[in-house]
């Protein structure tokens, strides 16, 4: 499966939609990755506290579909401690 299989795949399924609570102010600045055994990757800017702004605090999350993106696992935190500023993940 390649990346565009994979956007092709989550454009026309229904849309992990992320949106914002009270804990987890925004999410955003996202990558896909297509691992080894088929599952799809995605890993993001998970705003912790704040009005979403880009200096707020936040963490990088990821989270995991085994279905070609039709479901998506809880999040998982994958950066230890909060930075002072957005993480983006690398492509």
């Amino acid at each position: 499966m390649t990346i565009f299989n994979v956007l092709l795949a989550v454009t026309s399924m229904a849309v992990l939609e992320l949106p914002p609570s009270a804990e987890n102010s925004r999410n955003s600045e996202g990558d896909f990755a297509v691992l080894k055994d088929g599952r799809i990757l995605y890993v993001y800017s998970h705003f912790k506290r704040g009005t979403g702004q880009d200096h707020d605090p936040a963490v990088l999350a990821s989270r995991v579909s085994c279905d070609g993106g039709k479901t998506w696992s809880e999040p998982v935190l994958l950066q230890g401690s909060e930075t002072r500023s957005n993480p983006r993940p690398l492509a």
